[in-house]
């Protein structure tokens, strides 16, 4: 078996080769040689059926015309076959694969890396994306080939494609909807954003447009796809897949303790060190505000005179847990979050809320591993680096006293303010119930770390980072490995 699109040169060098030895080996051999889509790229669509249902079959091989920069790719796809006619001991079928996807997403994974970035916001579309791309899941290619090398069949060319009829339009808007914001927009080819992202392999390749139909794996009783209806049916399975391949799993954490603590501080360390969300409710409610303010939906009206009429009717303005359970329960299940991650900053507050945030909802379809302490649990917001951070209420006041009064003016940091705070978090989290109680229960234990005079932040993010692990995404991107380097040279010119 080999990939003949890897080293076109060494590819043809090869077949040469064999087909000069064939004569001396004692037995017929096999050669699976594994092409692409892109010998047919100026094919066209077939005259054979009306509209998106014109394709060709497999016995149509003879008419395919290759791409301009991959006529070298089809000579040694004719060359395969004509040896393989004239040479009695040498046996070749070419497998000619669509565009391969699952796992890595192959030449679609610039896509699904900016939709799991959610930059840039809308996801581009190269010309007018009407034009079509066969594609196959690697499993399901996989699978063509072992049924080729133990079938053996009498056949010259195999076509591996899956049944999904897809349009570049139609690939871009699924993955947004999916993965991203669910916005996209046309571009053209020389856009700046491809350019830096693709290569010119991956550019000739996005813009096929040919149909094709296997006959080959239509006729095998046994073949058992993964993908049979193509990447848009199976587009949450092919994420996951994503997703776990490139880990890229969201990483959730949820920080707790006294007011004073240190909790905003550490928790805006986590989420610059993994790159996941600072949820805080300040910033929740705001937010969730300002979208039901500019809505259109007479829903979303109601829903804004409620919470209105809520804050009015309470103390000091508050929303109701409720309202607030909820307002959180769509900010964790955004897209962002489910991608990147969070860090739960001081919410919830108590056991009663936890119980009421992290309760599976009716609608709730859980991506996680089945996990019987975690039943009736919303796993998909479920923080599993649980840091809850403990100090003596003397330090925490003295703490406080130490701020400057231009700081503390106006705030709920004054000295009465931080009292009626910390009285208020003791009642509610006492030793035989809290809110962190929630995750001990389940078998999320928390990491308890206490902090006091002699405390150093580095340590605490030591901690953590033991708790955690290594971070989901990408990496440092170029700029912040320049900025990085930068710092390092300025403070070694400091030091010298």
């Amino acid at each position: 078996v080999y990939d003949l699109v890897s080293n076109v040169n060494e590819a043809k060098w090869l077949v040469e080769t064999l087909a000069d030895e064939a004569e001396s080996w004692e037995r017929p051999k096999m050669f699976v040689a594994l092409s692409s889509v892109l010998t047919w790229g100026k094919t066209g669509r077939s005259d054979e059926g009306d509209g998106d249902e014109m394709a060709f079959i497999e016995e149509d091989y003879k008419r395919r015309k290759a791409h301009p920069n991959h006529k070298e790719l089809l000579y040694v796809e004719k060359l395969t076959t004509k040896w393989s006619k004239k040479k009695a001991n040498f046996n070749a079928v070419i497998i000619n694969r669509g565009l391969v996807y699952g796992g890595g997403e192959g030449v679609f994974h610039y896509l699904f890396k900016m939709a799991w970035h959610g930059s840039p916001r809308q996801l581009p579309v190269i010309g007018r994306g009407r034009n079509a791309l066969p594609a196959i899941h690697v499993l399901d290619l996989a699978q063509v080939v072992a049924q080729v090398v133990a079938l053996k069949p009498d056949i010259p060319y195999v076509l591996a494609v899956d049944d999904g009829r897809m349009s570049a339009m139609d690939l871009v808007s699924t993955i947004s909807e999916a993965l991203g914001s669910g916005a996209i927009k046309r571009v053209k080819r020389d856009d700046p954003v491809l350019v830096r992202e693709l290569t010119p392999l991956q550019f000739d390749m996005l813009h096929l447009d040919v149909v094709l139909e296997p006959s080959f794996i239509r006729e095998l009783e046994d073949f058992v796809w993964h993908a049979e209806t193509g990447l848009l049916e199976a587009i949450f399975d092919v994420i996951r897949e994503f997703k776990t391949v490139r880990e890229l799993t969201p990483l959730m954490f949820y920080i707790q303790g006294p007011p004073g603590v240190g909790k905003s501080y550490y928790a805006a360390r986590i989420a610059r060190e993994y790159k996941v969300h600072h949820i805080q409710t300040e910033d929740v409610i705001s937010d969730y505000l300002a979208k039901l303010t500019t809505s259109q939906d007479p829903a979303d009206a109601d829903m804004l005179d409620e919470i209105r009429e809520a804050r009015a009717e309470s103390e000091n303005g508050r929303i109701p847990d409720d309202l607030l359970v909820a307002m959180f329960r769509e900010k964790l299940f955004s897209m962002p979050c489910q991608n990147q991650g969070f860090v739960l900053d001081g919410f919830p507050k108590t056991l009663a809320q936890a119980e009421e945030l992290f309760a599976a909802g009716d609608d709730d379809e859980s991506t996680s591993v089945a996990d019987d302490n975690l039943d009736g649990v919303a796993k998909d917001i479920l923080p599993t680096n649980v840091v809850i951070l403990e100090a003596d209420d003397e330090f925490i006041k003295a703490r406080m006293r130490a701020l400057p009064e231009a700081q503390v003016a106006g705030t709920h940091w004054t000295e009465d303010g931080v009292a009626r705070r910390l009285a208020w978090f003791r009642e509610a989290n006492t030793d035989e119930e809290n809110a962190w109680d929630f995750f001990d229960s389940r078998e999320i234990l928390p990491l308890y770390i206490t902090i006091n005079e002699t405390t150093e932040p580095s340590d605490v993010l030591a901690a953590v980072k033991k708790l955690a692990g290594k971070p989901h995404n990408y990496g440092p991107t170029k700029k912040e490995l320049a900025a990085r380097a930068a710092a390092k040279a300025e403070a070694a010119a400091a030091a010298a």
